[in-house]
């Protein structure tokens, strides 16, 4: 018997001791009414189903985080322990690990770093053992618990990738969806199989991902931020949320604070316009706006002087750089006498050939070598093309060409222009690659032909929410900021990673935060103009 029902039947016994008693025996009917009524503040606790749900939409983020941290853990143990070693053991690499990736290189640097921390104390650790991050993160946690095992990780990374779902579950809710539709976008972001590539593996995409949709995040926090009352902790919050994303994206990938630093800026223009309208119209303070303005201004600022990542040269023109032949583009157009010998493309090759033999130059000097500055842009944004030129050709080094995941493999960059007449192909690869030719062909590894058709399946789901919902999400939100927001950060990023990764395999995962943030929102579009079409049908037929 439950306590409440030994409750109950005092209560009953008690009334019954009340009526008992006559009222010629005052005391006694005194002492059974007080009894009663102590016992009747007893009730039945709601333990019922229909409570439980009330209180998790109560705590939407606690048991949204809850059910995406258990998913990541059972997922993660399942793969290590269960699917490579048993279901899909050509796959299997050792140590729960998978083939065909740098899964294994990384655990072995990861390995030989934590024996250095223990043999010589934290003074030998270091964030990026051999040029790779996720190796320092793994290699401080295999010390931390004297295991030099992938599964020591699985915490770890269940968390960061339960932070990067709740994250995008905010920004959904900030578009004023109801929390439940924002559950379910947040779910694809968490339950997608191919992010089990991280999630159970040795990487650092949930750190990266969850580091730069918290900046986001707590950019879009600061243009919403409630009433004065409640105004310091608020902005307190949302700078706390960007500081975390800035370390995240510092652990994970330094390059990415530069790419945060173009993609801030941009998001700085668009806000701007917004928050000087609210304070004219006197909806905000003149002390809101300058601190809201010294925080944006701080991430880009923040990012153009933390640390580069020393695989990236500082110098990018090269100006000083000579071609290693005896001559150059312009000269070698013209023959002897003075007419054209050969075309421009027919120069770049040559010149690319013989730098390629010179062992004074890195291939990714050729670039530099070979640019043709655009005259009608300015010197800073030709230096951008320049580099987004140089990191595609470094992507095309020779140890992708046999890959049988590269796309578009023979485009390269000379000038700005060629860069600008390939922005469709660009958001066309971006947005909706790896094609349909991709998922039924065979990988270069059995690995890879397992992901060609994972990923198809996942792109045949993704399709619907960005061809269909995400004009009907514009539509909808067009004059939400958040929305402009949302789409002026994550889709620029989308477009540089398609410049830049010829590499199908590679692009899919580099760019996997930003495309199903875009998918979320066209899921949550599409959902609520289903059931706006609903509930208009319904009305008709009522009426």
């Amino acid at each position: 018997m439950t306590s409440w029902e030994g409750a109950s039947s005092q209560l009953a016994q008690s009334r019954r001791l009340s009526l008992v008693f006559r009222p010629q025996y005052g005391l006694f009917r005194d002492a059974g009414d007080k009894i009663a009524n102590v016992f009747s503040t007893f009730k039945s606790p709601p333990m019922t189903w229909p409570f439980s749900i009330q209180a998790a939409q109560q705590r939407p983020l606690v048991v949204a985080g809850l059910a995406f941290f258990l998913y990541g853990i059972l997922a993660a143990t399942a793969v290590q322990f269960i699917i490579l070693p048993y279901i899909l053991p050509g796959l299997h690499a050792g140590h729960g690990l998978l083939t065909g990736g740098d899964f294994p290189g990384l655990h072995e640097i990861a390995s030989r770093k934590a024996a250095e921390i223990i043999d010589q104390g934290w003074g030998a650790w270091e964030l990026q053992p051999e040029g790779q991050s996720s190796a320092g993160v793994a290699s401080a946690i295999y010390a931390l618990t004297n295991h030099f095992e992938p599964w020591s990780l699985i915490v770890f990374n269940a968390a960061l990738h339960a932070a990067g779902g709740l994250i995008l579950m905010q920004l959904i809710r900030h578009l004023g969806v109801r929390t439940q539709i924002a559950f379910y976008s947040g779910a694809f972001y968490v339950f997608y199989p191919s992010s089990l590539q991280w999630v159970s593996q040795i990487q650092k995409d949930s750190t990266y991902f969850a580091g730069m949709l918290a900046v986001l995040l707590g950019m879009i926090m600061l243009i919403r931020m409630p009433s004065r009352a409640k105004q310091p902790f608020s902005l307190m919050r949302a700078g706390g949320v960007i500081a975390l994303g800035l370390i995240l994206i510092s652990l994970a990938r330094l390059y990415g604070l530069e790419l945060l630093k173009y993609v801030s800026l941009l998001l700085i223009l668009i806000a701007t316009p917004f928050l000087v309208k609210k304070w004219l119209e006197e909806n905000i303070s003149a002390t809101r706006l300058i601190t809201v303005m010294l925080i944006f201004l701080a991430i880009p600022i923040f990012c153009k002087y933390a640390p580069r990542d020393e695989r990236i040269p500082a110098d990018i023109s090269f100006a000083n750089k000579k071609p290693p032949v005896a001559f150059s583009l312009s000269s070698n157009r013209k023959g002897h006498g003075g007419k054209k010998s050969g075309t421009p493309e027919d120069d770049r090759q040559l010149l690319e050939k013989s730098v390629l033999e010179s062992e004074d130059y890195k291939n990714v000097y050729i670039v530099s070598l070979i640019w043709e500055r655009t005259a009608f842009l300015p010197e800073s944004i030709d230096t951008v093309a320049l580099r987004i030129a140089k990191a595609r050709y470094g992507w095309r080094g020779t140890s992708y060409q046999p890959a049988g995941s590269m796309i578009d493999w023979d485009v390269k960059f000379w000038n700005a222009a060629e860069e600008i007449a390939y922005l469709p192909r660009a958001i066309q690869i971006g947005m909706l690659a790896p094609f349909p030719e991709h998922w039924l062909a065979q990988g270069s590894s059995p690995g890879g032909t397992v992901m060609r058709r994972v990923t198809g399946i996942e792109m045949l789901l993704l399709y619907p929410m960005l061809l269909i919902g995400l004009p009907l999400a514009a539509w909808r939100w067009r004059c939400r900021l958040e929305f402009w927001m949302i789409v002026a950060f994550c889709l620029p990023l989308l477009i540089l990673y398609a410049y830049t990764v010829p590499n199908l395999g590679s692009l899919y995962r580099l760019r996997y935060g930003f495309l199903m943030a875009l998918s979320a929102i066209g899921f949550a579009a599409l959902w609520l103009s289903i059931q706006d079409w609903l509930n208009y049908k319904h009305r008709i037929a009522q009426s």
